[in-house]
Order: structure tokens, then sequence, then C-alpha cells
């Protein structure tokens, strides 16, 4: 017999051949079952439905059904010990016992061991790729979803255990691998010459020795002594003192909808949901936590016994519910209000589930963050923030792993950023280096928070995560692991808070910068239903009512639309053929309700102003004067004297405005009120752009892109009437455009109305407005506030902001903001700006999600909705309003940008009925405070919503009638101090400000 092994080096290999044999030890005694099936259903059906369905035998090996089809599968189960259920099918699969969802099978989850005394299983699978992020997920057959096979299996815990213990200790040996052989990959290659020991650490030779006599026991003593040896190897890895903790929390990123329509996100949910439940039997030391209550109101629907079992599990505190927010709200394109209310119902619905509020605002995917969200988080009792989003930065790395965020105004809140890893996390060696590694704030925190868990119905954490964060915790270069919930995270962070660094201002994302323009249509109707929210809630304030349960679940529908991959327009064709007719039947049925309850008991022709803004409107050639939250008698309303429009040749006049449009159809010249905008040559042109981003087409706009733009150079055709001059021109190779300037009587305004039919793939289109403005920073529009950007390249932060979000309106100005343009639009939200050339996006046409490198999940051969002709979202024809002015930060209010963005596209209805007031008269002072929104709470009591728009401090007096009073709040309602005295009001720059009316 040799002596001892010396070439260690061949240990690797040996160790992988190992975990074969251990793998193959492990499952044994496969009986097949017999499976019935109902037929595929595109409605999804509960369990009690199904069982009424007839059921046809299903043969292993089939395909079945189209694109987000249901269908309900029963097992008889035969009796015996320690039975474990093997499910073998290409998409998501829920196991009910007992009529109550059991566990989730997908590719990440496919064996689940059944209890003592089951007989009978039934399965609720659904025709969608599950888990897309997981190296198995290989998309859906041609036939469908196939189904392999149902098998009963007999599990070894014994070689279970041994195969967990010795695959972690390879997994540390790979990882190690590379960091030893430099220029050596971490994968095995058996069939060339191993590197040599020449140059390693000891540590590197003792774990491989240590594996090595593992092995040598496994050989000659079995898997128990094989196990005893690797407890060994465990003990001279550990270290006893880590320099850095892991806080794992078990996690699934659930897009409600995204390569799937609603009702498979909810099925989704109960899949993950019911996993989870199970895994933390199974791990008792397990901890999960999941954010979007609207999620949770799908599980109770579709599986409440489900639901209840995740209360118990949330008051033993393994699971925990918050994230702030209803959904996982967009920032960018939403309106401040509506992102109020999803935090308003995430919070009311937080407090449902665990009896109290939640402290964490989770934005895992999130595509870029609004200055205003600290403010937001404070005013909802949110102390907590935390996403990985920004680890997909290009350009510039974001600094920090925790930090302080402060908004505007100096609103502060607790951030942490899991940097070296995304969302899908597995516990892996190297995620766990990764992110230690990479937390920046280590030398003051040694603690990160590591979600772990496959999303997207990929059913979150599973056994093997569990197992891993058993075995690997504290190995010696790895942080010690913990399962924890995020809260308790945040709150020993929180102790560290006064030496953390600092970020103020927005985080912008240097990715998905086409999001804030994809899918125009999507987005237009959207800001109608916002609109519509605003004016149902206007008349209710008005008329001293209180908000209904039709009003209720509008305000539901309008924030599940705010999701993030459902407004930026990045999601498959089926959710918009869904959300577009929802979308407009609310704006309808609002529009209808708020005209009924005017007009209840007749009357006299009024008209109402929903908006909290006195305003001037032109009403059948007369301009009249309308108070705020009121309805006038049309023979009441105050009337102006308005210079009338003239249009002579190529100009327009209105007494206020002078414009010029030159023989390009160019605008060569406008003026407001005698003060020169000072526009350079161009502005006005159509400017085309191939869109051809490197990865990710509908979210993305890449900078090579904006070097490549082609002015349309078509001869223009101009025509006037009797308010306007319209310039029509083809572009492209196949669209149109028509861009019509138009005032009205006494505006403040250059209206522009673009009207096209596009017909270009792959191209952005753009609207530019050159002007030899030069000021450091642009001022865009934000939700509740604007924000200043960089427009003069300087670094590289700067050059990787191309693409910015707007709220519907951004101004260009010299330093100082006294002298600049302003542009507002109806429902555009991308912008660019460099050197003073405002950029306005209108459209782009990428293919549809689905229809690009996501088509593996997708599968869009078996979708019911025919595929279209062209895939490449809104061709066809458009129409798209805007207006342009003089921009000086000191403007009066109803000439702000912010307000005009208001006015000017949401119009006073008219009705048959008696004058109503909400008995607000307006404000005096402080212009750059825009009251902003009509929150009705009850009889005769209602919130008033304002914002500081400028970066100014100041005082208003608030106007109230007679018998009225107002105080500050929260968005939860909760008082912020007395009664204002005298309606004198304090605001502080971009303050967002709640005032609870009351008559007394």
């Amino acid at each position: 017999m040799m002596p001892l092994n010396p070439l260690i080096s061949l240990t690797p290999l040996r160790v992988q051949r190992g975990i074969a044999r251990l793998a193959e030890m492990i499952w044994h005694d496969a009986r097949p079952l017999r499976v019935e099936a109902t037929a595929p259903r595109a409605q999804h059906l509960s369990l009690d439905e199904a069982k009424k369905l007839p059921r046809r035998a299903v043969r292993p090996g089939s395909a079945w059904g189209r694109l987000f089809d249901q269908r309900w599968c029963r097992v008889a189960l035969p009796p015996g010990p320690r039975r474990w259920l093997r499910w073998d099918e290409q998409g998501e699969t829920t196991l009910f016992l007992a009529g109550v969802p059991f566990y989730g099978f997908d590719v990440a989850h496919r064996n689940c061991e059944l209890p003592a005394g089951a007989r009978e299983a039934w399965l609720e699978c659904l025709c969608v790729q599950s888990a897309l992020w997981h190296p198995d997920a290989l998309g859906l057959s041609p036939g469908g979803n196939l189904f392999r096979s149902a098998q009963l299996w007999r599990r070894d815990d014994e070689a279970w255990a041994a195969y967990h213990d010795l695959n972690c200790l390879s997994d540390y040996l790979l990882e190690l691998r590379p960091r030893e052989h430099p220029g050596v990959l971490r994968e095995l290659n058996g069939q060339t010459v191993q590197p040599a020991l020449t140059d390693v650490s000891p540590l590197y030779r003792r774990l491989l020795r240590g594996l090595d006599t593992a092995l040598d026991a496994f050989d000659t003593g079995g898997v128990a002594a094989l196990r005893r040896a690797l407890a060994g190897v465990y003990r001279e890895m550990r270290e006893p003192a880590p320099f850095s903790r892991a806080a794992l929390t078990g996690h699934s990123h659930l897009d409600l909808v995204w390569l799937w329509p609603e009702q498979i996100g909810e099925g989704k949910a109960v899949h993950t949901f019911a996993n989870v439940n199970r895994l933390m039997d199974l791990y008792p030391e397990f901890r999960f936590a999941y954010s979007q209550p609207a999620s949770y109101e799908a599980v109770g629907r579709r599986a409440p016994a489900l639901l209840r079992a995740v209360g118990a599990r949330l008051r033993r505190g393994q699971w925990e519910a918050t994230g702030g927010l209803y959904v996982e709200s967009d920032s960018n394109i939403v309106c401040g209000e509506g992102l109020a209310r999803s935090f308003m119902l995430g919070q009311a619905a937080f407090q449902r589930l665990t009896g109290r509020a939640s402290r964490v605002l989770w934005l895992p995917d999130l595509f870029g963050f609004s200055a205003c969200l600290p403010q937001l988080m404070r005013l909802s009792g949110v102390d907590y923030f935390f996403t990985t989003k920004t680890t997909w930065n290009k350009v510039n790395r974001f600094p920090y792993s925790s930090f302080l965020w402060r908004g505007p105004g100096d609103h502060q809140v607790l951030g942490h950023v899991t940097q070296g890893v995304q969302f899908n996390n597995t516990v892996a060696v190297e995620q766990l280096r990764a992110a230690s590694h990479q937390n920046q704030q280590a030398d003051l925190h040694d603690e990160f928070l590591l979600p772990n868990g496959w999303g997207d119905g990929g059913g979150g954490p599973s056994e093997e995560m569990c197992e891993r964060a058993r075995r690997l915790s504290a190995m010696r270069g790895l942080p010690a692991l913990h399962w924890d919930q995020p809260e308790a995270f945040f709150d020993r962070l929180a102790r560290r808070q006064a030496q953390l660094p600092a970020h103020d201002g927005e985080i912008y994302l240097e990715h998905h910068r086409g999001t804030f323009t994809t899918q125009s249509r999507v987005k237009t109707r959207f800001r109608e239903l916002e609109r519509a929210l605003q004016l149902r809630e206007a008349v209710l304030a008005a008329t001293g009512r209180g908000p209904d349960a039709a009003l209720a679940h509008a305000w539901r529908r309008m924030v599940f639309a705010q999701f993030h991959d459902y407004i930026p327009g990045s999601s498959i064709p089926e959710v918009y053929q869904e959300g577009l007719p929802e979308l407009a039947a609310l704006a309808r049925g609002l529009a209808h309700q708020a005209g009924t309850a005017l007009g209840a008991g007749g009357g006299d022709a009024c008209l109402f102003n929903p908006l909290p803004l006195a305003r001037r409107h032109l009403h059948r050639g007369r301009v009249l004067e309308l108070p705020p939250l009121a309805g006038v008698r049309l023979v009441d309303a105050t009337r102006i004297t308005a210079e009338p429009v003239a249009v002579r040749g190529r100009t327009l006049a209105n007494g206020r405005v002078n414009a010029r449009v030159n023989a390009r159809g160019q605008l060569a010249a406008l003026s407001v009120d005698g003060r020169a905008v000072a526009l350079s040559a161009g502005a006005g042109d159509l400017v085309l752009y191939p869109d051809q981003p490197a990865n990710f087409g509908p979210w993305d706009i890449d900078r090579h892109s904006l070097s490549l733009g082609r002015p349309a150079r078509a001869a223009a055709r101009i025509t006037a009437d009797a308010s306007g001059l319209t310039v029509t021109r083809s572009l492209g190779r196949s669209s149109t455009a028509s861009v019509r300037y138009w005032l009205e009587p006494g505006a403040s305004c250059l209206r522009v109305t673009v009207e096209l039919d596009w017909q270009e793939p792959d191209t952005l289109l753009k609207l530019h407005f050159p002007t030899a403005y030069r000021g450091r920073e642009a001022r865009c529009g934000t939700p509740f506030g604007s924000a200043l950007r960089p427009q003069l390249a300087t670094h590289p932060q700067v050059e990787a902001m191309w693409e910015w979000p707007m709220s519907r309106w951004a101004t260009v100005s010299d330093d100082g903001e006294r002298d600049g343009l302003f542009v507002v639009t109806e429902a555009k939200y991308g912008l660019s700006c460099r050197a003073g050339d405002l950029g306005l996006s209108l459209l782009r046409t990428p293919a549809h999600v689905g229809y690009e490198e996501h088509a593996k999940g997708y599968a869009w051969h078996l979708s019911r909705i025919k595929k279209p002709d062209v895939v490449f979202t809104d061709l066809g024809r458009h129409r798209i309003e805007l207006a342009l002015g003089h921009y000086q930060l000191a403007a009066p209010r109803g000439e702000h940008p912010a307000v005009l963005a208001e006015t000017l596209f949401t119009p006073p209805v008219p009705y048959q009925g008696r004058p109503v007031t909400a008995a607000f008269a307006g404000l005096e002072g402080g212009d750059s405070l825009i009251p902003a929104w009509a929150q009705p709470l009850g009889r005769s009591r209602w919130t008033l919503r304002l914002h500081e728009v400028s970066g100014q401090r100041g005082t208003t007096r608030l106007r109230l009638a007679d018998g009225w009073t107002a105080r500050k709040t929260d968005l939860l309602s909760r008082p912020l101090g007395r009664a204002l005295r005298g309606g004198r009001l304090e605001f502080q720059p971009y303050e967002i400000i709640s005032l609870e009316c009351t008559r007394r």
C-alpha cells in the first residue's frame, strides 16, 4: 500500500465526483403517479369550481395550453411513510392539500415532502415560464407547457445532508480557486494538467487536504464517516471572529405584471406564498419579507386559508410585511398625489395585515428614485429605504451601501443598497463574498442586508438556500450569516446613522431611460385617469361629501397601474390590451359620477373648476375668471377683457405673446409681454434618432443614439387659421407630421399641437427647442416639486444623464432663472437637455416586450392574442399637446409651468345645476407654493394638498370661507400642530403640505 496521497492538486476533481455520487444516493424508489387534468382555460377558476369539471388522464411527455392558461390536475396518493412528490413541468404549479395551497413547484422547487395521511392532491398548473432568471428556465415548448412526469420518491436524509456538506465546501473551494491560481477558471477540466500548488495560501492547502481526507472516509466508511470528517473541515475553516455579518432575508421579487398579465401575477403570489409558508416549517430559523399589499389582497381572494396562515407567520415574526407602498410604484411618471396615495393605501393595508405601519420603503427594481420620496416617507411613517437597482448603473457606481438619503428641504431617511449583487440571490459563496467586500460602509457598520430567493414565479427561497445558510456562516473570508427581517436590520444600522455619508436629492438610475417615453398611449390614458380622479374628488370636496367605494376602487386600480413595469411601458402586449380599456373606463366612470353629482336637482348653466387654483378659461369665445374648487353660474362668472388672436402671414399675436414661424416651418421668434425668448436656429425641429440600444429595447435609450439625430427636412407646407399656423411635412420613410402653433386670447403661452401618423420602427422622435441659455442647470418638474439637473457637460455624472425624467414640464435658463424658456406637456415625461437645447421626447418605437431578448419568457407563439403584423410599440396616429413660454423663477403662481401643466390640460366641467364651492378662495402670497389637490375625507371635511415647487421659503395666507378651519397633518391624517391662525402658513423649500379643512 502506498503512503498518503501527496497530489492534493487533484482533490477538486475528486470532490466533483463525490458530489455526483451523493446526488445519486439521495432519491430512490421512484413510483409513477396517474394524473387527471381539466381542460386548459384562459379564465382562471378556483379549486372548488375546478372540482366540478370533467377530467382526462394526462400522458407524461405531453404539452398543453395556450400562454397563461390554467388547468387543474388531480392525483391520488398511495399510503406510505416519508413520501416526496416530484412534479416535473415547465411552467408553475401550486400543490393544494386539503383545499389549501401547500407548496409551489417550479424550476427551482421540484420535490415536496407530503404530510402523513395525505391521500389526494390537487395541483393548479399555469402555462407560463417560471423563474426567468434560473439557469433551468429554458422557455416553454412549441406545443405549450410540457408535462414530463409526476412521481413519488423516498429521500435518504443522511445522503441529502452529506451532499450539502460536501457541495458547500466545494463551492467554497471553487470560489477560492481563481484567487489562488490567477488566470485559472473556476470551472474544472479533468482532461488537462491541474494547476500546481507552488504558490497558494496555507488555508487553500488545508482545505484541499481536509476534503481529500474526508473523501477517503467516504470511500472506506460510507456517508456517516464522510459527514464526521467534513464536520472537522468546517471547524477548521470557520472564522472565530468574522469582520462581516450578513442579515439574510428571504425574498421573492414579484412583478405584478411584466411578461404576464395580472391574473398570472396573482397566481405567482399564491405559488410563492405557499412555498415560503412550507419552508418555515422545515427551517424554523428562516425569515421572509414581502412588500406589496396588492399581492396579499390577491392571495386573500384566491386562497383565503393561505392568507390566514401567512397572518399566523406574521404574528410569530417569521414573516414580515413591509414596503411602504401599495405596489412597488414608479416614481418618475406618476403625479405627486398618485405617489402619496400609494403610500396611504399601502400603510393602511400594512396596518390591517400586521397591526402597524410599515417602516421600510422596499424598491429593489425601480427605474430611478424621485427626490420627493424621503419627504413622502417621513409623512407616512416610513423611516428606511432599500434597493439594489443602483447596482445597474452603467457609467458611475453609486458610491454608498449605507447612507442618509436627504430629499430637498432636508427630509432625511436611512438608506441601504446591497452592493455587488442584485435581488435573485441564492446564498452562493461568490454572492456572500461580493456583498461583503463591496459593503462600502463596513468600516462603520459591519452588517449588510442580503435578500435571497427566486423571484417572478421562482417560488422564493429554496431548501438548498437554507441548507447553504446553515453551513457557510463565518467561513474564513466570508461573513457570519443569520436570518433576520429588514426592519430589525435597519434598526441596528440606525444606531450608526450619525456617522454615515449623505446623498442629497434624487437617485438617478443610469439605465432604463427609455421608459419615460415607451408606450405613449398607456401614459396618456394613465394621465387621463389621474385627472379624472382629481375631478371626482374635487366635486366631492365642493359638495361636502366623503369618498365612496367606487372611488376607493378607482384609486386602487390607478395605483396598481403605477407598478414599475406597467406605466413605464415595460410589459407585454396583453397587459396593455387589458389595461388600456380599464384605464379609459375608470376615467369615464369618474367623470360621469362627477357630472351626475354636480347636476343633481337641475339648475342653471355652470362651469366647475376641479383645480384648487384660480384660472382663466376660454369658454365660447369669452375669457372667464374661475375660482378654485368651485362651480359658478356662467352668468355670474367674471369676464376678462382680452385682446383677440391675430394671424398675419407667418406670425401670431394676442397682445401678450408674439410668435413667428419661418419658411422652413421652424419657430423663429417667441416673446411674452415684450420679453424675447432666446431661441436658436432649429427651434421646433422634429428630429429622428435611430433607436438601437445594446440591451433591453423597451427600457433603454443609449447615448450613441442621441449623436445620430436627423432633423426632418422635407418641404414644409404652412397653413393659417383664425388662431394658429400649421406646419405639415413628411418625415422618416413613411410618416407625416403636422405641428400647429396657436394662441388663445389673453394667454401667456404659445400652444403647440403635434399630430403624427408615425410609422418608423426602432426610432426615437424628439421635438427640439435649442436656445442661447447656458445656466449650469435646467429645472425639471418632478412629483410634488422640481429638480435642478446639470445641462452643461462637466464630468462623467453629467454625461451619464443623457435623458431625464420630467413630470410634464421643464425649463432652461440663464443662471439665476430670471430669463428662460419653459415647455409644459399634457402627458410627456422624457427630456434631454445639453447646452440650452431642450429635446422633448415624443415617441419611441422599440419592439414590444416579449418580442425582444425576453422572448424566452413570453412564448408569444402560444399567445391567445394575434401576433401583430408589426411588433413595434406606438406605431399609428398620435395627438400630442404642449405649450411654450417665457420662464422666470419669480413668475406669478398662475404662470408657473407647474401650474400651467395643470390648467392648460384640465378643462372645467360644464353642468346644469347650482353653484358649489369647497370654501377655498385661494392663497395670498408665496407664489411658488402650489395648491395641487383636494382630497375628500367626509362630510364638510377635506384635505388640501400643496407643494413648494421652486426651492423657496416663505409665507402665504390661506383664504377660507367663514366657519372653516385648517391645520397641517401628515399623509396619514395625523395632526402636525394647531389650526392655522388667521390662515397664515409658513412653508419651506419643496415642502409637501397637507391641510385638513373642516367646517366648525
